[in-house]
């Protein structure tokens, strides 16, 4: 069963594993072998834990009872193996809002997982958050390969532009908005 929680401490790893495997994988088809090998191999922010947990972050879980834990990790391949080992979960997505910038800020889906309808249940999730906490509209700055993904979640697209990644290049994106 795939279901939305908090993230933890113990899940930044996997987050960021997750973060750097969506990027090679997904954002291939529309960026640079060199510029999806620089934005992935860039280090994770020292601030990155506090991030995520001071703005409500939060991921997708398959959860797996013991008769199926062999068989999930099999069906979803070698990627998403963040099990955490007591609670028997692997972590397929991640995402957060900010809700006093009013923008979402990051909806990433484990490679493996594409096409489940984890990424559309983790931005609604996290649209439910930004409405809770007062925002009116919701901004973002979409990845080109993921455009059509937004687009299809209701958010209207302007016009491309550049984002300088903090490792120094310059990476094509799309801002968005939707009303909530």
């Amino acid at each position: 069963m795939i279901t939305t929680r908090a993230v933890t401490k113990n899940d930044i790893q996997r987050i960021w594993q997750l973060r750097t495997s969506a990027i090679l994988v997904g954002c291939a088809s529309h960026y640079t072998k060199f510029e999806c090998e620089t934005w992935a191999s860039s280090s994770m922010p020292e601030t990155f834990t506090e991030i995520l947990l001071s703005l409500g972050g939060i991921v997708a879980i398959e959860t797996l009872d013991s008769s199926n834990g062999e068989q999930g990790a099999e069906c979803l391949g070698k990627s998403v193996s963040g099990t955490q080992a007591e609670t028997q979960e692997r972590v397929l997505g991640f995402g957060f809002v900010d809700a006093a910038q009013c923008r979402l800020e990051a909806v990433f889906v484990d490679a493996e997982a594409v096409g489940m309808g984890i990424g559309k249940l983790l931005a609604a999730k996290l649209e439910v958050q930004a409405k809770k906490a007062g925002v009116k509209t919701l901004s973002l700055s979409s990845s080109l390969n993921a455009a059509g993904f937004y687009q299809n979640l209701g958010y209207i697209a302007g016009d491309e532009t550049q984002w300088r990644h903090p490792s120094g290049i310059d990476l094509m994106c799309i801002p968005m908005t939707k009303s909530l």
